[in-house]
């Protein structure tokens, strides 16, 4: 459900959405140079955020990272700042998604 949602707000924003794997961050990164990445910290955890950091240590992406949580994981709130990411509750991100991908967050 999540995937269908952003793949509309794109849609609805003009915006090319390329999905990929999260075991694949930096590759497909490389490969698609996006200005907006959404990243699912709760199915991706510490493991998609140390990614995270190894990508942007190595300059990518050249644009947003944007994740969203649940609200009540404070410490995945705080690990997702520390990599780099801008960590927007669930609820809060899914109301601003139209926001976000059509302004790339500006």
């Amino acid at each position: 459900m999540a995937k269908a949602r952003v793949e509309a707000a794109s849609k609805r924003a003009g915006a090319e959405l390329v999905t990929a794997p999260s075991h694949d961050l930096e590759g497909a990164l490389s490969r698609t140079r996006p200005e907006l990445l959404i990243l699912d910290l709760d199915s991706g955890g510490a493991g998609l955020l140390d990614d995270l950091k190894g990508a942007l240590a190595k300059g990518l992406p050249p644009g947003r990272v944007v994740g969203f949580y649940s609200h009540i994981d404070d410490e995945l709130r705080r690990g997702a700042l520390e990599a780099g990411c801008t960590p927007l509750p669930r609820g809060r991100f899914w109301r601003e998604l139209g926001d976000t991908i059509g302004g790339h967050g500006a």
